[in-house]
């Protein structure tokens, strides 16, 4: 939330040394940031943003009260020379002019926590005097007449929205403020018709007419022109949500509505009052014709706090003297007395809905006291111990799933036990596999050997439209023994409907993110692979998974009509190879020459063997990159470089020419 005030209209209320900058700097390094100042003839504009919880900041007074606060702690002189919160309260008024009757009646005592209300008679519409229609239009708010200058200029002053109607316009002299009816109609303000969804607090006259939307935008039939010769002065506080819930659907994001929904101090309605009957009478010649109408079911009481100096130094880390945290708070509007030999700190009003404990008064002595004059400590070095081999497990199953969450991957959880059709569709015995005894189910009585059983029947129940899956899941396998407790394994499995690379891409991509280095050599081992598509996973030649493609005639089995690919690895293989960052390679100073090779791909010249042999056999060659395949043809985009001295282009071909005579490409 926003606001405009300017520097003349704050020397209303204040007195100070500090030019218009001064405060910007000060203001914004120990309270609401003054984002922009722009000089508008004699005077300065400020754009200050206000945060959420501190809405008591977002009137011309709420900002005096931080000056008082913030510019002493910068040798600066700020002190009050008129607060209207104090000066004015709620007179008891008696009519100086006629005897007008007005009713209000709240229907659900939740819509409203209080209202005050007036009639004012005698009253002549004309132009704002020079100096409020000045300071509102800097403000971005335009200039109407007297009376709704009035109101605007008491809102921005002093915090609270308040409205004024045309008292003639209000049937039976009556008021009633109740939640609206689904598909009821208003005409505000600005000319705009809204349906209203039920649930919105309005508020209806005598006569059962929509006079207003409460605390968004007054209406259309009640509003003040040249003929208005008397008025009704109407303050309130609103149930916050109600608001924020009515302004949001209606799209009515209004001034007065982004304060009603962050919820105002009902204690300041009564100064309100006070200030705007005397500013009406001054400028519109308005003369009191009712009683003040008080609804007020739950008056608040002061909140305390109890002070404890040693708590606010232990939050804050510094020794702040008792004496200055005393000072700020005063500054502050806190009350600060003596009660059994302890101190407590009442809480102002305008501060009861972000006041709570003793923590929330260190924020705020520290806030004044300057975050800036806090001691920069850099943090003492210590060697963190490693974790150990089950926190490291639990590190490294995080970082699996974040990527592949991270890259559309979706995780699966299934039960440990399957059915004793699921092991006869992949033709495996049921000898080596554990069965329990007293199953409750026929789908779960054998413990899995394998991962891979029940992603695949995952695909099988959930494939619809030949929709593509990609599933993965961690989980414990379970292997028969001669005798004893089953070998219990941690196995990590992704299986896929997408094809071959997508999977192989994946895996790759997942060991780069762990930083462990990987290659690939042709296998036939595994009888429910596919034997010219599978291949087994190496860390450093030593066989540490397998991928490759579901055989054909087990997926017929399955009735399953997509190609399914699978990937197996041990979770012990991540937790013993991952490291935490990877080898640290130092980049080449000189240029690198790039070249493609396209060539066809045969059961002797694989992918794995091609890279790794050209790798291998070339001091110049330092990465070869897969970049797409047609039909047979693979095409691979080859960097060379020398770590002594620049490569040319003619030397970099000679040697892919060298590399494709080697390999007979």
């Amino acid at each position: 939330m926003n606001i405009k005030i300017t520097y003349n209209w704050l020397l209303d209320f204040i007195k100070t040394d500090a030019d218009p900058y001064e405060i910007q700097k000060y203001l914004s390094l120990c309270g609401p940031a003054v984002e922009r100042i722009e000089k508008i003839g004699d005077d300065f504009v400020f754009d200050i943003e206000i945060t959420s919880n501190r809405v008591d900041c977002a009137s011309v007074i709420g900002i005096a009260r931080e000056m008082v606060a913030t510019l002493p702690q910068f040798g600066k002189y700020a002190k009050f020379t008129s607060n209207p919160i104090k000066q004015f309260s709620i007179p008891r008024f008696t009519p100086v002019y006629g005897s007008d009757n007005f009713e209000v009646s709240i229907i659900e005592p939740d819509l409203a926590q209080r209202i005050l209300a007036v009639v004012l008679a005698d009253i002549e519409v004309s132009e704002s005097p020079k100096y409020i229609r000045s300071r509102l239009e800097m403000c971005g708010i335009r200039s109407i007449n007297n009376i709704v200058d009035i109101s605007n200029y008491l809102m921005l002053s002093l915090g609270q929205p308040n409205h004024i109607f045309d008292f003639d316009k209000i049937a039976g002299s009556k008021f009633i403020v109740r939640s609206s009816k689904a598909g009821e109609r208003i005409k505000t303000l600005d000319d705009r018709m809204i349906t209203l969804s039920g649930g919105d607090i309005v508020i209806e006259d005598g006569g059962g007419h929509l006079m207003d939307l409460a605390g968004i935008m007054g209406g259309y039939d009640s509003m003040i022109d040249n003929n208005t010769k008397k008025i009704l002065f109407f303050l309130e506080t609103y149930n916050k949500t109600k608001i924020r819930r009515t302004s949001m659907l209606t799209g009515q994001r209004t001034q007065a509505a982004t304060y009603f929904e962050k919820g105002l101090d009902c204690e300041l309605i009564g100064p309100v009052v006070d200030f705007g009957v005397k500013l009406l009478n001054k400028h519109a010649n308005a003369k009191i014709s009712s009683k003040i109408i008080d609804i007020y079911p739950d008056p608040k009481s002061k909140k305390t706090v109890q002070l404890d100096y040693k708590k606010i130094n232990d939050l804050i880390g510094v020794k702040i003297e008792e004496i200055e945290v005393n000072r700020i708070l005063k500054n502050l509007s806190f009350d600060i007395k003596t009660h059994q030999g302890k101190k407590i700190v009442e809480i102002p009003f305008f501060r009861d809905n972000d006041i709570d404990s003793i923590e929330d008064l260190s924020e705020e002595v520290v806030r004044i006291y300057g975050l800036h004059r806090l001691p920069g400590i850099i943090q003492q070095t210590e060697v963190v111990p490693q974790p150990t081999k089950s926190d490291l497990e639990f590190e490294v199953k995080n970082k699996i799933r974040y990527f592949l969450k991270s890259n559309g991957v979706n995780e699966i959880y299934n039960y440990s036990m399957i059915s004793e059709k699921n092991l006869q569709s992949f033709g495996l015995k049921l000898s080596d596999h554990l069965k329990i005894v007293n199953s409750i189910s026929q789908d779960i009585e054998y413990l899995r050997s394998n991962l891979y059983f029940s992603l695949v029947n995952n695909i099988k129940e959930n494939a619809i439209n030949n929709e593509k899956f990609i599933l993965f899941e961690i989980a414990k396998v379970y292997h028969k023994k001669f005798e004893g407790l089953p070998d219990e394994k941690e196995m990590f499995t992704i299986a896929t409907t997408t094809d071959y690379h997508n999977i192989k891409g994946l895996i790759d991509n997942l060991f780069k993110f762990l930083n462990i280095k990987i290659n690939y050599e042709i296998s036939t081992n595994y009888k429910y692979l596919d034997p010219r598509l599978q291949i087994n996973i190496l860390i450093d030649n030593h066989k540490c998974g397998l991928l490759g493609k579901l055989d054909s005639k087990y997926q017929l089995e399955l009735g399953i009509s997509q190609s399914i690919f699978i990937c197996e690895i041990e979770l012990d293989v991540f937790v013993r190879n991952y490291r935490l960052l990877s080898e640290y390679v130092k980049a080449s100073k000189y240029a690198t020459i790039i070249q493609d090779l396209t060539y066809q791909s045969t059961p002797q010249n694989i992918y794995e063997k091609i890279t790794s042999t050209m790798i291998s056999q070339s001091k110049m060659l330092k990465k070869v990159y897969f970049i797409n395949s047609f039909k047979d043809k693979i095409t691979l985009r080859l960097e060379f470089n020398l770590p002594d001295r620049n490569l040319t282009e003619k030397e970099a071909i000679g040697e892919l020419l060298r590399l494709k005579e080697m390999l007979k490409l």
